[in-house]
């Protein structure tokens, strides 16, 4: 049994023969010929066939999976005679010598459909894994006024998932009191979440787990990764179009029966004949909770923040959105580092050891 330290060694060795699984229904199919086996059932080399399978998750707008096709000559025409729409998906990384209990599970998806291209290729399409909140919401479903996570796990209750503990939440997330409200006829789970904690800077994944996690796209000085130019790609770190900070915060909160809300504001000290300002409906109810929160988006929003996009030599996988990260790199004042968040992530699930980033700093 190879130990996780083993795992992530393996992972490190930019020279490591890598092999990717993929699993569906009673289905195994792999990118390359390798010796895993299955309660004595080996995986075919003949489905040693699967292309790459490309993928990038951001914060904001969930997982962008892109289409997995299966070279196919008639030998795998009976997949057609099935529905596969919402079947589990699981794809695992391993070395060609190992045993499938040493192959590491990477992604867990649904399959939204598989069809023919051509004579010769069968695709797999991809829904994203928030499919799982996609279920109906009405306003006797949202509970009262009541903390973030007591909501959160009201939600993911009437989906069937559990809840992760979250990621990068300060203290004060804990205790804030919300009260949500529908924003159309047709709402779902995710919609609702979204609605209610995107405005507070918190965004929600299912993990591999298959729980719903929060991440907080936080500005503190602590970074999970350090980025240096060992393990850039040469050429691959440019900056994005600027974030300009805004000339005032204005806050909505604790929204009456009416639509009307409260509202809070404090001035950026940014002339107001050049910047915007920036106007956030939240589900806050507590005087003591929206000052916390105008504070953290003054802090946020008073200065420029610049996306870098960059790609990184690193095990697959390892670093996510969300994550913090430190960014050295001797151009565009980056000398002495500069931490942010990864708000956008991406892979190529094969041989490779490289990791697209969006690092918003």
């Amino acid at each position: 049994m190879i130990s996780d330290d083993e795992y992530q060694r393996w992972l490190r060795n930019p020279r490591s023969e890598r092999v990717v699984l993929h699993e569906f229904g009673d289905q195994r199919f792999a990118n390359r010929p390798h010796i895993a086996f299955i309660e004595g059932f080996p995986y075919s080399y003949a489905c040693a066939t699967a292309g790459p399978l490309n993928f990038d998750a951001g914060l904001d707008a969930g997982m962008n999976v892109g289409d997995l096709d299966i070279i196919n000559t008639g030998k795998f025409d009976y997949l057609l005679n099935q529905s596969w729409r919402g079947t589990e998906f699981i794809s695992r990384w391993g070395a060609p010598e190992w045993e499938y209990t040493d192959y590491r599970p990477i992604t867990r998806l649904l399959i939204n459909d598989l069809t023919p291209v051509d004579r010769q290729r069968l695709r797999i399409r991809f829904y994203d894994p928030r499919r799982v909140l996609a279920v109906p919401v009405v306003d006797s479903d949202l509970p009262a006024t009541t903390d973030i996570m007591t909501f959160v796990t009201a939600l993911a209750g009437l989906a069937g998932v559990e809840v992760a503990a979250p990621k990068h939440f300060a203290e004060q997330h804990s205790a804030m009191r919300i009260k949500s409200w529908l924003s159309s006829d047709t709402s779902t789970v995710d919609q609702v979440l979204t609605d209610a904690l995107s405005p507070l800077g918190i965004y929600h994944r299912i993990n591999l787990a298959k729980e719903l996690e929060l991440i907080h796209l936080g500005y503190t000085a602590l970074a999970e990764h350090v980025v240096t130019p060992s393990i850039i790609v040469s050429g691959s770190l440019q900056p994005q179009e600027p974030i300009q900070p805004a000339s005032k915060i204005i806050i909505r909160w604790a929204r009456h029966a009416d639509g009307e809300f409260q509202t809070l504001e404090q001035l950026t000290g940014l002339d107001e004949t050049h910047y915007e300002p920036d106007i956030f409906e939240t589900p806050l109810t507590v005087l003591n909770d929206v000052q916390w929160e105008l504070a953290r988006r003054l802090r946020q929003r008073g200065v420029k923040r610049t996306p870098w996009s960059v790609e990184v030599f690193a095990p697959g996988m390892s670093i996510r959105e969300g994550d913090r990260v430190q960014l050295i790199h001797p151009r565009f004042g980056l000398a002495a580092g500069k931490t942010g968040t990864v708000s956008r992530a991406g892979i190529r699930l094969g041989n490779t050891n490289r990791i697209a980033l969006e690092v918003l700093i």
